[in-house]
């Protein structure tokens, strides 16, 4: 339960070929609870299957069936390519700062070509309806992208017996370190789980980027080979709010498959299991403790025999490379020597080849020559002398033909280099032309945003003119209204002095000593008594009523121009009144202007 275990074929199979019984047993009560059959060659190599099985069995309340999951890789020998070879990716584990204290275990996944893992990838299987079996497998082989993963490990990393002191191990070949390798981190909530009896864990948390190039580096590193990667806190996780103030980094390692070769070689007579990483520790787990003598005999000579078959594997295929190579090496070397005898081959047969055609040559000049006499010699050599003048007249035609066209060919190349830096001259004339164009199109541009700014200027300038215009119209009816209000109260006073002044008070005493005098001389008259002298008496009556006549007419035409100045100096007010609203209205509307046009 909740182990790592590597099983060997048997040394007669040779093929990949029939299935792989998944049996699930109580041991207490030597029962078999479910069987599971597999096709292997359904299997692709180094690209684990992973299966969530839903047995025919319930729980103890039958509410819902038993699951158990398993997940299912083949590893063969690499035997296609003489580079390539099996690697371990080890899983050191998950270092915490600080540890968190909502998480109970966790399981770690490795993805490659660069898949994004969203959810953990267990295919149903239903034991209990329809075989999917096949389909579910055939879906999980056509992935182009592997996703391997741990079994369940705890928060605290621990340090387990096996080769590299690891948690868990992946082995792949060499080539997968160049796949867009990345790790994801999975974790179990005991906040939303607490009441599940699943402990497996399934909510993905974090992850890492591409680690190709940090792989590698640990492959080759001769001393330390472990790496630590921060991790990614995924942030549409539900743990993120709790997980997301924490640092966390993954601890790996990447080992050739040899030290592990060298592990087995020192424990060969030491109790370990197949190849067996994880925490045997997990809740609910089925491992029977107690077992007696026999088994455990039998166990250790099984585990005994699967680790000679294992030795005695990884020296065969040891063996295979090494006489592959020593054959490989072998072929180079007889290859390389074929290669060198054709070559001394081909430079015998041209020095044949060239000697056979001057042997035919002069065969054929001799037989010539023998049957010929004097005459027929003498005429074919002045053949041969006109064809030999002839041919070197040609020859000279021709060499001037050639230097002629050599200097021809002299000169066009020299055109040619002028040509091309007259192009070169023009592509840079024209690159200073663009430029050129570009600053005269933002030249025009600056023409016009110029005139459209002088534009503006000048109505600014009309506008200004016209309101230091309308603000002097304004200062010369400010003066001209200050002027009208000295006027005014100038006038008001000189109303106020003809119309109740000294003037007015002289012209009422006078009335008053008049009317005074007119009463005094009307009690006079009446209170006079008549005396002897009767002509004195009416003289005096009769100059009396003249003067009071006279002060009446007096009195009347002073009353009459009262009225009249009163008359006068109102409309004169009323008048001066409407003038200075109106000039007050003015004012009023050249203040309100230009306080708009500040």
């Amino acid at each position: 339960y909740n182990q790592q275990h590597l099983y060997l074929n048997p040394p007669n199979l040779k093929e990949l070929d029939g299935f792989f019984w998944i049996i699930l047993k109580d041991k207490a009560i030597n029962e078999v609870l479910e069987i599971v059959t597999v096709p292997a060659s359904i299997v692709r190599p180094y690209h684990p299957v992973h299966m969530e099985i839903i047995t025919t069995r319930r729980d103890q309340l039958e509410l819902s069936p038993a699951k158990f999951y398993c997940s299912l890789t083949i590893e063969e020998a690499v035997n296609s390519s003489f580079v390539d070879h099996l690697v371990d990716i080890a899983i050191m584990g998950v270092n915490w700062d600080p540890v968190p204290n909502t998480i109970s275990n966790m399981m770690v996944a490795m993805t490659t070509q660069g898949k994004n893992l969203t959810s953990v990838p267990f295919g149903q299987i239903d034991l209990t309806g329809e075989t999917n079996l096949s389909r579910e497998l055939l879906k999980q082989k056509s992935t182009r992208e592997s996703v391997f993963i741990t079994p369940v490990l705890s928060v605290i990393p621990k340090r387990f017996d096996n080769p590299y002191g690891c948690q868990a191990v992946f082995t792949v070949p060499r080539s997968y370190l160049e796949n867009q390798v990345a790790f994801y981190l999975i974790v179990r909530d005991e906040n939303s789980f607490a009441d599940s009896r699943n402990p497996l864990p399934g909510t993905i948390v974090a992850y890492t980027q591409i680690l190709d190039d940090d792989l590698q580096s640990s492959l080759y590193a001769r001393q330390d080979k472990n790496i630590y990667v921060p991790l990614i806190w995924e942030s549409s996780s539900p743990m993120y709010r709790s997980l997301g103030q924490s640092k966390a980094s993954i601890q790996l390692a990447v080992y050739n498959l040899d030290k592990n070769e060298e592990y087995l070689d020192a424990n060969l007579g030491r109790s370990l299991p197949e190849k067996s990483f994880g925490s045997p520790s997990i809740k609910d787990s089925r491992l029977d403790i107690n077992q007696d003598n026999k088994q455990r005999w039998e166990l250790l000579t099984k585990e005994l025999q699967q680790k000679q078959e294992l030795i005695h594997r990884l020296m065969k295929e040891n063996d295979e490379k090494s006489d592959s190579i020593k054959l490989t090496g072998s072929e180079i070397i007889e290859l390389r020597r074929q290669i060198k005898m054709l070559q001394n081959e081909n430079a015998v047969l041209r020095k044949r080849v060239h000697e056979e055609e001057e042997i035919d040559l002069k065969a054929v000049i001799s037989k010539e020559i023998e049957q010929m006499n004097n005459e027929e010699l003498k005429i074919k050599i002045v053949k041969i002398a006109n064809m030999y003048r002839n041919e070197r007249s040609r020859n000279e035609e021709f060499e001037k033909i050639i230097k002629q066209a050599h200097e021809e060919v002299n000169e066009a190349w020299k055109y040619k280099q002028e040509l091309d830096k007259l192009r070169q001259k023009h592509e840079t004339d024209l690159q200073k032309l663009q430029k050129v164009q570009s600053q005269v199109d933002k030249i025009k541009t600056y023409r016009e945003t110029i005139k459209k700014q002088e534009a503006i200027i000048a109505r600014m300038e009309k506008l200004l003119d016209k309101t230091l215009k309308d603000t002097q119209k304004a200062r010369e009816s400010v003066e001209e209204l200050e002027k009208l209000r000295t006027e005014n109260l100038q006038l008001k006073k000189q109303l106020r002095e003809s119309a109740y002044g000294t003037g007015g008070e002289e012209a009422q005493a006078e009335v008053r000593r008049l009317e005074g005098l007119v009463y005094e001389l009307r009690q006079q008259l009446q209170s006079k008594r008549p005396e002897t002298g009767q002509t004195d008496s009416e003289a005096d009556k009769i100059r009396l009523e003249v003067e009071l006549q006279r002060a009446n007419l007096r009195v009347q035409a002073m009353q009459e121009e009262m009225d009249s100045n009163a008359i006068k100096y109102a409309k004169e007010i009323s008048h001066y009144k409407a003038l200075l609203a109106e000039k007050q209205s003015v004012l009023s509307s050249l203040k309100g202007g230009e306080f708009s046009m500040s």
